[in-house]
């Protein structure tokens, strides 16, 4: 064990004016710059740099002279060769809005701080954010580790499984059925007031799941042909890297083809959310919903639909661009329409609105039709799915 504060003590580099803080710790004498110079600002630096060595916060020994920005800088240069863009875009902004005002220098990224941080993200966030976040922190530590930059091992832990963290109100996401997206669809106008084909894009994203980030880097005639059948998705423009050829249905070509150029970008990029809410309020969705709507809610609604009709989470794997169908049973929202399709399969009845109107009209008789209680039964739009168990 470390001695108490009381064994650290400072003197001035006469070479540099800043001072420097030595003790012993772990048998080792251990000399850190505290980069003051005013004598009152060292000795309050002095004490926490020494209180982070002794707690584990900060490593005994700096495995790189480099600054963390630097290594932090060649990771994601290392990154570009085998992520997408939208990964190391996300990377990027973790590295500079999170990561170098927590951890500060290289001795500063060890197991006990990177449990710190964890715990501190849990407070602010929910807990699949600082999963995402701490993926990425691993990766980095894995890259640093083989390049010999750390001089003791760091383990990245997930927060335990009970730990749910903090909802961010801002983040919701909102769940839609599929009769709310296909009227959403026919209320988007065919382009908007800056020619941008606002309905192809949902549309296509409807019936395809793929990302907003792939479908804004479709290109002519790398990616898509007038009158082809299919989208071919190349590595460079999707997210989990994943080349596949991507069917169509008519109506996606048929959009496709009147908004084609002769070369260049299908989409591209553009803010296209005021369009969509407007949309949805003509479609008839309630202000709580237009409220947070966003591209990302198709595209789960989208996922979800595909497993309800089909029961083929394979196919909806390969459509949403996961390689692992476990990503795919996780990616769907369990929700009150698969409630609802639980009880009509196990009692034969469900108690919507319909069914209460009906009962109404009929003066206190129900009507017993499973046909008659559901609206969305032999419509040949959606039949109720078998229920199923996700792991």
């Amino acid at each position: 064990m470390a001695r108490k504060s009381e064994g650290w003590s400072v003197r001035k580099d006469p070479r540099t004016g800043n001072y420097t803080v030595s003790f012993r710790h772990s048998g080792q004498r251990i000399h850190r710059s505290t980069c003051r110079k005013d004598a009152r600002q060292a000795q309050v630096e002095a004490e926490r740099i020494y209180a982070e060595v002794v707690s584990g916060r900060r490593a005994t020994n700096v495995g790189s002279d480099k600054a963390i920005e630097l290594l932090f800088a060649e990771w994601l240069v290392d990154k570009e060769a085998e992520a997408s863009d939208e990964t190391v875009g996300f990377y990027t902004d973790l590295v500079s809005r999170l990561f170098l005002p927590f951890f500060e220098s290289v001795d500063g990224l060890t197991t006990a701080s990177v449990d710190d941080y964890a715990r501190h993200r849990l407070r602010l966030v929910r807990r699949d954010t600082v999963v995402r976040e701490l993926t990425a922190l691993r990766s980095f530590v894995r890259w640093a580790s083989r390049k010999k930059y750390l001089s003791e091992d760091v383990e990245v832990s997930d927060p335990p499984r009970h730990a749910v963290g903090t909802p961010v109100i801002e983040n919701i996401t909102v769940e839609l059925s599929a009769e709310e997206c296909e009227a959403i669809l026919a209320a988007l106008p065919v382009r908007t007031r800056y020619g941008h084909p606002v309905r192809a894009l949902f549309t296509v994203m409807w019936e395809t799941s793929l990302r907003i980030g792939t479908l804004r880097r479709l290109k002519v005639p790398e990616h898509y042909a007038k009158g082809a059948d299919s989208l071919r998705i190349t590595q460079d423009i999707d997210k989990a890297r994943y080349a596949r050829r991507m069917p169509l249905t008519p109506r996606s070509t048929a959009l496709l083809d009147d908004t084609c150029p002769e070369k260049g970008l299908l989409f591209g990029r553009y803010d296209y959310r005021r369009t969509l809410r407007t949309a949805a309020k003509t479609a008839g969705l309630p202000a709580d919903k237009r409220k947070h709507l966003s591209a990302h809610d198709i595209r789960h609604a989208a996922v979800t639909h595909a497993q309800e009709v089909s029961q083929n989470i394979a196919g909806a794997a390969y459509m949403a661009g996961h390689r692992r169908t476990a990503t795919t049973a996780a990616y769907t929202h369990p929700n009150y329409a698969a409630g609802l399709a639980i009880q009509h399969a196990r009692f034969g009845f469900r108690h919507t609105k319909r069914h209460t109107d009906s009962e109404s009209a009929n003066g206190g008789e129900t009507e017993t039709a499973p046909s008659a209680c559901n609206p969305l039964v032999g419509t040949g739009r959606i039949e109720l799915p078998t229920p199923t168990v996700s792991r």
